[in-house]
This record gives structure tokens, C-alpha cells and sequence, in this order.
């Protein structure tokens, strides 16, 4: 009899059927299936019991039945005849070959985590190991009919990203190899192409001085929109906020210019835009007056401008009188005895630009004084003490009256304004 193929190959996980073709000359015979896992050193009996019982089936007929190939194996049959049992023979043994199943991957192949508009050579990858080349993958998009993909090792499909597109799903669902083992998927990817946002921002109060604080606002906020600020100083933010403030700084009296940038990313799409920022080196006040003691009779006070970087100059006087605005005035204050602080702010172009400078001035209290020429000291209720009247301009701490003869003899002395010579 002979034991036919003698050779077999199969998929991993797949069946396969041993065949035998045995001439009884008309009696019948009995079948015993053996297998050997070691190169045919030693045979068992393939049974109906225990693992066999899942991996074989019909092992005592003439067709052998593997119900998933996992490993190669020796296989061979001894039959007899079944009415005396005394004659039987052993078949040659026949080998079976189990060939591995490819294994792919799918992915997209793309350096970002999204796929944008405008976007270069996005792809979709197909790549299988194991098995034998060339494979052959089958797919759908968005559940249309299967498609099939064929290379050597790896097939990638080009996504179209001149335009948004709403999401399309891909699914994987077979690789097949060269000898037709293949293995089933249901692995999806889900690709959107994305449209890039707007990016513009406007910014509030960007021309000015140290410490400059500069609004960013953002044109197109919305939900899910983040923004990364780089303002051109070092620093950086990234904030979903529309609005976001800034200080510049800077100890240089020069003019500097930053260039501030917003990327704007929504869905993991980009686009960028910038503006300047101009920070201008801060005036510098300062200035001389011509006395800081004035004249009670005629209080004038002549200012000399001395500051830097300027464009434009406040005075006040401390008097409540109404701002000059001018270089280096000439003011006369009304003649009211006091301490006065004379205020200039020097201001240049742009916010936070100016400088203030003070000097406090004097005016004097006027010396006002009457000295009556006669007294008459004869006890009665009128004009019988001589002394000074002050009504105002002195200090009661510092007043001497002296009272000479004719030949300069001393002949009173007075430290105290209200006692007098009688």
C-alpha cells in the first residue's frame, strides 16, 4: 500500500488530511495512526483521548485528520487485516512541514501626531515580518469594499492633504504571504486631515519704557486652541488664555526691539505670527532753580531745564496754580509765606515714558514791626512802657532789644518781646 502525499506543507493553525491507499484484496482492514515528533527515534499511537483528541481526528481510518497544524511532525499508519489480525504492515513515513504565519503592522507614518493641510508625503504604512515574501494586505476605508495592498516587505498609501478632510478610518483586515498563509486583523486607523488655524494677535501699548507692560490678544480664541507666546526677551508661555500680559524690562538707556511670536495650534496644526515690541530708553528729569530762599516781596523763581530724553515737560509750583508746559519757566508765586515744592515731569513718546524731579523753595515770613518814637511812663493807663510791637515774621526765641544813652551806655536789655522799659 502506499501512504500518500509523502510530503506536506500547511499553514500554521490550518488543517490537513493524511491519506493512505491500501488493497485488502477484498477483506477489510484496521487503521492505526502514529506520529513522531523526533525525527521518527520513536512512534505513539495517535488516540481519541487527551490532546489528540483536539489536535486529530479519524486516526483509525484510512485519512488521517490534522485539525490545526502547530508544529512539523513524522507521521506513517499501520493497518492489518482485520479478520485474522495476523498479517500487517507499516506504511513508509510521510513528513509534515508547518509554514509560520506573516505578522503586520499598520501605522501612520508621519514625524507629527497629526496630519494638517499642506502637509508632505503622509503616508500610511504596511509593513509584515515572518512569513515568506511578498505580502499581499487587505484593507478598507471608511467600510468600503476590501483593497489590497502587495509588496516585497512594506506598502505605503499617500493621504491627500491639500485640503481638510474629515476623518477616515482605515481597517486592516488580512495579510496573505507568497505560499498563501496568511493571518486576519481588525485594526483600524482613524486619520483626519486637519485645516491650519489662524494666528493673528493685536497688541496694547507695545511703544513705551521700562518696565513696559504689553497686552498680547489673540484674534481667534476659542476652546481647544492653545498658543505658545515667545516675546523675543528669552521667555516664553503657552497659555489657551486670549489675553495674556507681558512686562519688559531693561537697565540700558537704548532703544530695543523685540520680536514677539505667537504658534497657534489647534488639533495639532500650526501657524505662526509675529509683531514687534519697542521699548525706548526712559527720560531723565532734572533741573536747577535760580534761588531756594525767594524774596517775601517778590517771589520769583527762574528754573533751568537739565533732563534728558524728553519730548514734552510738566511743571506745578505747589501753589495749586494750573501745569505749565514748558522748557524752563519763569514763575512768580503771590507772596504767601511757605514751603513750596516745584514738580517736573519730563515725558518722552510712549506708555510709562516719563521722569519727575522736585526742589522746595522758601518764601519768608515778612519782618513786620512798629517802634512808637515817645512813651509817657507817668503811671497812668497809656503808653507807659517802651518796647517793639511784632506782628509777625520773628522768632520769639531769638529777639535781643538793647536801649543805649547818648554816650553808648547800655541802659536796658531785653530777651523777652513782651516786657519793655517803663
Amino acid at each position: 500500500f502506499v501512504l500518500t502525499p509523502t510530503t506536506q506543507e500547511v499553514c500554521q493553525g490550518k488543517a490537513v488530511t493524511m491519506e493512505t491507499d491500501v488493497n485488502f484484496n477484498g477483506a477489510t482492514g484496521s487503521y492505526q495512526w502514529q506520529k513522531s515528533s523526533n525525527g521518527g527515534v520513536t512512534w505513539e499511537d495517535i488516540t481519541t483521548t487527551g490532546t489528540d483528541a483536539t489536535e486529530y481526528a479519524d486516526a483509525t481510518t484510512k485519512s488521517l485528520k490534522i485539525l490545526a497544524a502547530s508544529k512539523g511532525m513524522l507521521f506513517r499508519v499501520i493497518v492489518a487485516d482485520q479478520a485474522t489480525g495476523q498479517c500487517s504492515d507499516t506504511s513508509d513515513q510521510a513528513s509534515l512541514s508547518v509554514l509560520e504565519l506573516p505578522e503586520a503592522q499598520f501605522r501612520l507614518l508621519s514625524s507629527k501626531l497629526a496630519v494638517c493641510v499642506g502637509d508632505e508625503s503622509v503616508k500610511l504604512g504596511f509593513t509584515a515580518t515572518k512569513g515568506t515574501s511578498p505580502y499581499t494586505f487587505d484593507y478598507t476605508t471608511n467600510g468600503s469594499s476590501p483593497k489590497k495592498a502587495k509588496t516585497e516587505v512594506s506598502d505605503q498609501l499617500l493621504i491627500a492633504t491639500d485640503q481638510a478632510l474629515a476623518t477616515t478610518t482605515y481597517m486592516m483586515n488580512r495579510v496573505t504571504d507568497a505560499r498563501g498563509c496568511y493571518r486576519d486583523y481588525s485594526q483600524s486607523l482613524a486619520v483626519e486631515v486637519n485645516p491650519i488655524p489662524e494666528a493673528d494677535f493685536t497688541l496694547v501699548d507695545n511703544i513705551g519704557c521700562s518696565p513696559l507692560t504689553v497686552s498680547f490678544r489673540d484674534a481667534y480664541a476659542k476652546t481647544g486652541r492653545t498658543v505658545e507666546w515667545t516675546f523675543g526677551d528669552g521667555k516664553a508661555i503657552t497659555t489657551s488664555n486670549a489675553i495674556t500680559d507681558h512686562i519688559y524690562s531693561s537697565e540700558k538707556p537704548a532703544n530695543i526691539t523685540f520680536k514677539a511670536t505667537m504658534k497657534a495650534t489647534e488639533k495639532g496644526c500650526s501657524r505662526s505670527y509675529e509683531q514687534r515690541v519697542y521699548l525706548q530708553p526712559n527720560p531723565t528729569a532734572d533741573f536747577d532753580v535760580s534761588a531756594y530762599e525767594l524774596n517775601s516781596y517778590e517771589p520769583r523763581v527762574e528754573t533751568k531745564n537739565k533732563s534728558d530724553r524728553a519730548l514734552r515737560y510738566v511743571w506745578s509750583f505747589g501753589d495749586g496754580s494750573l501745569p505749565l508746559e514748558e522748557t524752563s519757566p519763569t514763575y512768580t508765586y503771590a507772596g504767601k509765606p511757605g514751603e513750596y515744592n516745584i514738580r517736573l515731569i519730563a515725558i518722552s513718546k510712549g506708555k510709562n515714558c516719563s521722569d519727575t524731579a522736585v526742589r522746595k523753595v522758601l518764601i519768608p515770613e515778612e519782618l513786620i514791626y512798629y517802634v512808637p518814637n515817645t512813651f509817657t511812663p507817668n503811671g497812668d493807663a497809656n503808653n507807659n512802657t517802651f518796647q517793639p510791637v511784632f506782628t509777625s515774621g520773628y522768632d520769639p526765641q531769638d529777639y535781643t532789644f538793647l536801649i543805649f544813652n547818648r554816650w553808648g551806655d547800655l541802659i536796658f536789655e531785653s530777651h523777652n518781646s513782651s516786657i519793655g522799659i517803663s
